[in-house]
């Protein structure tokens, strides 16, 4: 909060989703606001009678606010004093419809992460992305709003995982002009009990699973109309997404989620099937006890390895 309120730009909007916090996060920004009460006016505040998720709170950020530009900032980042000066300074100089700084990750010390490339082109750009690099996050970027609204980008309620991944690629094809500014200027703080880190039980990661691959197959419905060269980059991207989670359940002895996502396997063209997959692969999944083989070479593989 306090970065934000320090910004060197002062002419910012902030709205805040409360998505029923069960920490002491709404009683912080209350007593930081208490030393800015010129401020007062420039934050709203949205309150959820029920948690909705990562999700639907981006949704509602995105119908809250005012201004032609936003800036997404996770609760526990925070982004240097000069940081909206310097991108609102970038996109007044190249009229960028998205413009996009360096990450600093904060563990025991400062070290730069996704360090992100100076693209060629928005083609060069996108395809980055979409081929599952590093650096399609959607926060430390300004984005103009009317990316979200005039093209109805929404993120999908509920899915909370791989958001990023669908949503930054989908701005990034209506943009006109983007634009890079190379300072680290985002500190990503790394957090073991996030939504990316929290895999404590076996439905919880299925669940993550389920909603991951929702993001990447909603990814492909989106560009399959629009342009083939990028549908099919993301068809393999789903597939091999398909086929970590395949093997993820046998590692986790999840009968259920493999035989859920095998169907999902079989469901995509030969030619994808066999970019995602070896050939023993191939043939033991077209079979109808291929959970039985699965558990069993990764048994062998296991032992072998121990």
């Amino acid at each position: 909060m306090r970065s934000i309120l320090d910004q060197t730009y002062p002419n910012i909007e902030i709205v805040i989703v409360n998505d029923c916090t069960p920490d002491n996060s709404m009683k912080i920004i209350r007593d930081v606001m208490a030393a800015y009460p010129n401020r007062v006016n420039d934050v709203k505040i949205v309150n959820h009678t029920v948690n909705q998720g990562l999700s639907a709170s981006r949704n509602d950020c995105i119908d809250a606010a005012k201004g032609d530009f936003l800036f997404f900032l996770d609760s526990d980042d925070w982004i240097d004093l000069e940081t909206i000066e310097t991108l609102v300074d970038k996109q007044h100089e190249t009229n960028a419809d998205i413009v996009s700084c360096q990450h600093i990750v904060n563990e025991d010390e400062l070290k730069p992460n996704y360090i992100e490339p100076h693209y060629p082109s928005r083609d060069a750009m996108l395809t980055h992305y979409l081929t599952q690099g590093w650096h399609h996050e959607l926060h430390g970027r300004l984005i103009r709003t009317s990316l979200f609204t005039t093209n109805e980008i929404r993120f999908i309620p509920g899915c909370n995982m791989g958001e990023d991944w669908r949503v930054t690629p989908m701005l990034v094809w209506y943009a006109q002009r983007i634009a890079f500014v190379d300072k680290y200027f985002y500190h990503y703080r790394h957090n073991d009990n996030s939504i990316c880190f929290s895999f404590k039980t076996l439905e919880r990661r299925s669940e993550l699973a389920r909603q991951t691959y929702q993001n990447f197959s909603s990814l492909f419905d989106f560009f399959k109309n629009k342009d083939r060269k990028y549908a099919d980059v993301v068809i393999n991207c789903c597939a091999s997404m398909c086929f970590q989670i395949l093997m993820g359940a046998i590692s986790a002895k999840n009968k259920d989620l493999f035989l859920e996502f095998r169907k999902t396997m079989l469901d995509f063209p030969k030619e994808v099937r066999d970019t995602a997959l070896s050939p023993s692969h191939a043939v033991a999944l077209r079979l109808p006890f291929s959970y039985r083989i699965e558990v069993f070479r990764h048994s062998i593989a296991k032992r072998l390895k121990n």
